[in-house]
């Protein structure tokens, strides 16, 4: 048979575990927006980087030409 201490002390546990399993999605849905951006900014830096190294390796394919200027002769 239960007492009332004995209900008050189930329902405190209910109440805690009920809070925990809020806490814990949450914490879960923080994790996962971290998770996202920092994959998010690692997409971003590769993508910068890629441009940067074909942009190096065209430059350095095509020297630039060099252009002549006609002198004048008297």
């Amino acid at each position: 048979m239960r007492t009332t201490k004995d209900e008050a002390a189930a329902e405190g546990t209910l109440t805690r575990k009920e809070m925990q399993a809020r806490d814990g999605a949450a914490a879960m849905a923080e994790y996962q927006a971290a998770r996202k951006a920092l994959v998010d900014n690692t997409a971003r830096l590769r993508a910068a980087r890629i441009a940067r190294e074909t942009a190096e390796v065209e430059a350095r394919k095509a020297p630039a030409k060099k252009v002549r200027v006609a002198s004048r002769q008297k």
